[in-house]
């Protein structure tokens, strides 16, 4: 049985990638915040965790002492959805803060965790090549782009460490927080004229761990249909 730790795991992304690597003999230890995760499995493991919060970081370090894990997934990331001008300094620091510097340091503590040839995946977004009408979402995605660049090669005898950058996805809180009018503007300026599902975005990551993809390291997946 392999380990799969999964950061922030309670989205409805995060869901559907816990019931995917179960269903495939993981083990699968997920943290969240605020709402639980609805899944009773004895192969899934919960443990409460708020990235903002040392104590709650420390406490999940002390849950994984004892673990090394195969793959690593973080699904961590915040949007206001506001434009440059309604943007406040705490709002843009709290941006930043969500979507990379809390990632990185949790990556950091647990890196020793990881076995050999494993595989680290950080969930990014199209915005962080495309641009955003968020202009600190977009920026932040970028940041964590090329920090997953630097650090794959710092780590690169030990483990793959990539970015995967999806389009919108479909019935996601993303997804229900835009107005009907937004959605069908990402849909029609997609190529392929739909959206990823959350379904297919787990079975993605789940086939990234083969060994046939062992050379993948340091790169960006745009998974957007050639937005």
């Amino acid at each position: 049985m392999k380990n799969l730790l999964i950061i922030s795991g309670n989205s409805s992304i995060g869901i559907n990638i816990i019931k995917k690597f179960l269903s495939c003999n993981y083990k699968v230890f997920s943290t969240y915040h605020k709402s639980k995760i609805k899944i009773t499995n004895k192969k899934l493991i919960k443990i409460e965790l708020d990235i903002k919060n040392q104590q709650h970081k420390d406490r999940l370090k002390k849950k994984i002492s004892r673990v090394k894990f195969d793959y690593v997934i973080f699904c961590t990331g915040k949007i206001f959805g506001k434009n440059l001008n309604q943007y406040s300094i705490l709002e843009a620091k709290e941006i930043f803060e969500i979507n990379l510097i809390h990632p990185i340091e949790i990556f950091k503590d647990i890196s020793n965790k990881i076995k050999k040839n494993g595989i680290v995946v950080f969930l990014s977004s199209i915005s962080s090549e495309q641009g955003s009408y968020d202009p600190y979402y977009a920026s932040s995605k970028a940041s964590l782009n090329m920090m997953i660049k630097v650090l794959s090669k710092q780590y690169a005898r030990k483990m793959r460490i990539i970015t995967l950058s999806p389009s919108l996805v479909k019935n996601t809180k993303m997804y229900f927080d835009m107005t009907k009018k937004n959605r069908l503007k990402h849909i029609k300026k997609n190529p392929q004229n739909s959206l990823i599902n959350k379904e297919d975005l787990a079975k993605i990551l789940l086939d990234l761990e083969k060994k046939y993809w062992k050379k993948l390291n340091g790169v960006n997946l745009n998974i957007n249909g050639g937005l």
